[in-house]
């Protein structure tokens, strides 16, 4: 019985002589990637990054300063840009509207109702010797006198105006004689007088538009004294004799009607298209610009200047400038995060083996990351407040 037992005893001895001397198994980096654990761990890991990548990118785009904050570097333009100056262009277009020219037309109507009255006017009153037989209709719209009556006795040949008197009536609202005297509204007249004469325009039938250079006649000022020089003179001018001046004066008074009239749709289409032709002005940026300097308070307009220069960047800046910083991140967050789940499925077991707890970590990371970016993006006074929340919790 004894020999048994020193038997027994010498194995237990050789036994931990032997796990003595076997060398301790050791967690080899290749060990780790094959395990199970691990490939879980980096999937995790991989939509970590992911995650906070676009975070960290999205941060840094951002401008992190605000008007009226004391600058603590100088910053300059980063590129060559051109941006619409609104205020300018919207100017020019004003402009171009006040000075877009007023389009009026023959008041064909009235016209064509004149003429058909003065050519039929020596048919009508033909064989009366006396203003006694002439009809009271016509006498009210024609102020005859005796020695126009007379003269009117030769304009008129079997009962037809004669080729002269026709020619007079046709050359009176021929619109180059309309023009030397038109005649417009007491409204329409007030504005004509203070336009420029380059935006005064008639209308012609071949849709040719020439200026109106003649001062025009109010209506009422025609009713008033039918006699104005200025209707007498463009009558004059169409070849009527002085005789029947003052009764083809008369006639266009009594009709109370302009000779011409603003067309409004055409002068407001006009207006319109001469301002949508203005180019937009460009308002150019040089590369190297100074944005602000050191020790100036920001003003508003130079933190307009850097939300523009930061948006032109963000849309024209060479990929390697938007780029290379932003890659230099991710490949520093993907290092890290491969090195946090390498330590988490070596070190702490339980963490790799149940993928939850994992996706707590990095959620928990993830969030607080969150609140540390938009509250600096938000809130510039916070910024290394929440920089540091993190870090504390």
């Amino acid at each position: 019985m004894a020999k048994a037992g020193k038997n027994k005893s010498g194995h237990g001895q050789r036994r931990q002589e032997l796990r003595r001397n076997l060398p301790k198994p050791t967690a080899t980096f290749r060990a780790a990637l094959l395990r199970p654990e691990f490939l879980r761990s980096c999937v995790i890991i991989l939509a970590f990054v992911v995650i906070t990548s676009m975070l960290v990118i999205w941060s840094t785009d951002q401008v992190r300063i605000r008007d009226g904050q004391l600058m603590g570097e100088t910053r300059i333009k980063r590129l060559d840009y051109r941006v619409v100056d609104q205020v300018a262009t919207e100017n020019r277009r004003e402009e171009a509207l006040r000075s877009s020219p007023r389009i009026y037309q023959l008041n064909r109507n009235a016209m064509s109702r004149l003429q058909s009255e003065l050519t039929g006017l020596p048919t009508a009153v033909a064989g009366r010797t006396t203003l006694d037989e002439v009809a009271d209709e016509i006498r009210s719209k024609f102020p005859l006198d005796e020695s126009a009556l007379k003269l009117l006795q030769t304009m008129s040949v079997e009962g037809e105006p004669t080729p002269q008197w026709a020619s007079w009536v046709q050359q009176l609202v021929n619109p180059v004689v309309l023009s030397r005297a038109p005649i417009l509204g007491e409204e329409e007249f007030q504005v004509y007088a203070i336009t420029p004469v380059p935006n005064r325009m008639l209308l012609q039938e071949d849709g040719r538009r020439d200026i109106l250079r003649a001062e025009a006649v109010s209506l009422q000022t025609l009713e008033e004294q039918p006699g104005d020089r200025l209707v007498m003179d463009m009558i004059l001018s169409a070849g009527f004799p002085a005789t029947l001046a003052s009764t083809i004066s008369g006639r266009i008074a009594s009709e109370g009607l302009p000779t011409i009239t603003l067309d409004g749709e055409l002068t407001e289409a006009t207006a319109l298209q001469r301002a949508a032709d203005i180019e937009p002005v460009l308002d150019e940026h040089q590369k190297g610009q100074v944005l602000y300097r050191r020790g100036e308070v920001l003003t508003p307009a130079q933190y307009e200047d850097v939300l523009l220069e930061n948006q032109q960047f963000m849309a024209l800046g060479s990929f390697t400038d938007r780029w290379l910083a932003r890659l230099g991140l991710i490949g520093l967050l993907a290092g890290l995060a491969i090195f946090f789940a390498a330590y988490a499925t070596t070190s702490w077991s339980r963490i790799a083996r149940n993928p939850l707890r994992l996706i707590a970590l990095s959620a928990v990371m993830t969030i607080m990351l969150s609140i540390s970016v938009f509250v600096s993006a938000e809130a510039v006074v916070f910024m290394w407040a929440a920089a540091i929340a993190p870090i504390v919790f």
